[in-house]
């Protein structure tokens, strides 16, 4: 074999394992696809990524849990952005929600089209990335799936906009930021 055909071939072959690096790369990252929760049987911990679905313009929300115990209701305030909610439970019979009286409630599609509703703590989630976080288009978050939890999510007229299993985030990984803060700008 002359020296062109050698080079050719074993640049080929460098690209065919390069190429199965990084699909063994994104296959092992542990990110899991929204879609992928729909098919979990029992309760996990998981890292999940979804796509942020935005909440359409509407004077409020109402998140409606319901799990195999009992139900939560929260109520949005106007803390929340078109990105997530920030809520306040009214009324609450799961011991999965005592930890705190307000949620960050995010809705992430998945590559499938459906979506999972995810749950933080309004506290934690200030507190981490201040009064008006930077969300991205995509998340990334370590969460706790339990079998049976679903939520709903309805304007205040009772239309039903999103709906899907729930996630409890433990911690954002990707995709959310503290506001950027810049001082006033000034004319003059």
């Amino acid at each position: 074999m002359d020296r062109r055909k050698r080079l050719i071939v074993f640049a080929v072959i460098l690209f065919a394992v390069m190429l199965g690096v990084g699909i063994g790369a994104v296959k092992s990252s542990g990110y899991r696809d929204v879609c992928s929760v729909y098919s979990l049987k029992a309760p996990a911990e998981l890292v999940v990524s979804g796509n942020i679905s935005y909440y359409p313009p509407a004077p409020g929300y109402i998140v409606e849990i319901d799990g195999p115990r009992g139900r939560a209701l929260l109520v949005s305030t106007p803390q929340s952005s078109s990105a997530y909610l920030v809520a306040r439970v009214v009324r609450n019979q799961l011991e999965e929600l005592t930890g705190d009286n307000r949620y960050a409630v995010f809705v992430l599609r998945g590559s499938c089209g459906r979506v999972a509703i995810a749950l933080y703590s309004a506290s934690e989630f200030i507190q981490k990335y201040g009064g008006n976080p930077v969300v991205s288009d995509v998340v990334v978050i370590d969460a706790v799936y339990k079998p049976g939890f679903t939520a709903k999510i309805f304007t205040r007229d009772g239309r039903l906009v999103y709906t899907g299993p729930v996630l409890l985030v433990n911690k954002i990984l990707k995709g959310c930021h503290e506001s950027y803060k810049e001082t006033a700008a000034t004319v003059g």
